[in-house]
């Protein structure tokens, strides 16, 4: 399939941007025979250029750090490199680097992933060259790409929420995992439409759950949705950007009303 043929497939103006950089990246590791890789992607970037590679039948990984990593780097590779990642050969610690950050004791309940994400982008890194951020008991693992691990050295002390952390580079290997604790809701709807769902996991009007739904910021199976009549199924899981995931993981039967209760996992 030819590069104008793949880009008329997508009819926003950002989804042929992301897909037009894949293929230069693609033409670049087959001309230079060298590592191309993008920046880091969310679930839904992640499924389109998926499905672009799965067409041209080219070779790739996904990595975001550790193996639950929510946001990923798609990295295209030459043959003649194929059987070290066919190995988990390559040392992707130059690709991805691990910042550790260390508040006070007396700082760190004060610090929770808006803080440290609103940090990072107020110095003016762009969202997608920083991956997952790990909350853990002593502060957070951030994952950025190496390419501004010198930038966020230099520049992330003059931050006053930081000012009193202890920095580390922190390899891969050596991430601080916390195990997140799932949490359990239920909620009514009158109807399994993605409207009336959103609008009881957001706590939210229904004309607030389709502002949030048309402005693309709603998942449902990897899949960006705008359609707010879309009916839901027990297993989908839905991502809303800002807000976190859900599963529905029970639809229970109809009350004597009509109403419907749903069991909704997430995660605290």
């Amino acid at each position: 399939m030819q590069k104008k043929e793949l880009l008329q497939k997508y009819k926003k103006e950002e989804e042929r941007l992301l897909v037009a950089k894949l293929l230069d990246k693609i033409e670049f590791c087959e001309r230079r025979n060298k590592i191309e890789y993008t920046d880091f992607l969310d679930e839904h970037q992640e499924n389109i250029l998926k499905n672009v590679l799965c067409i041209l039948k080219k070779d790739f990984i996904l990595y975001g750090g550790y193996e639950e990593a929510e946001r990923k780097i798609l990295i295209l590779y030459p043959q003649k490199l194929k059987s070290i990642f066919e190995e988990n050969k390559f040392n992707l610690n130059t690709i991805i680097t691990v910042f550790r950050l260390l508040p006070l004791k007396e700082e760190i309940q004060k610090l929770n992933h808006r803080a440290y994400l609103g940090g990072l982008i107020k110095l003016g890194i762009k969202r997608e060259k920083i991956g997952d951020i790990i909350i853990h008991d002593d502060g957070a693992d951030i994952l950025i790409l190496k390419d501004i691990e010198k930038y966020l050295y230099t520049n992330i002390l003059t931050l006053k929420r930081f000012q009193n952390c202890n920095i580390q580079m922190v390899d891969l290997e050596n991430i601080s995992k916390k195990n997140q604790e799932m949490q359990e809701k239920r909620i009514v709807v009158s109807s399994l439409r993605l409207d009336n769902i959103i609008s009881e996991i957001c706590n939210t009007s229904r004309n607030k759950a389709n502002e949030i739904i048309l402005a693309e910021k709603v998942l449902v199976n990897s899949q960006s949705i705008t359609k707010n009549t879309k009916i839901l199924s027990q297993n989908d899981k839905i991502t809303i950007r800002g807000k976190g995931k859900f599963l529905i993981k029970q639809i229970l039967d109809e009350t004597k009303k009509g109403k419907i209760p749903i069991i909704i996992n997430f995660y605290k």
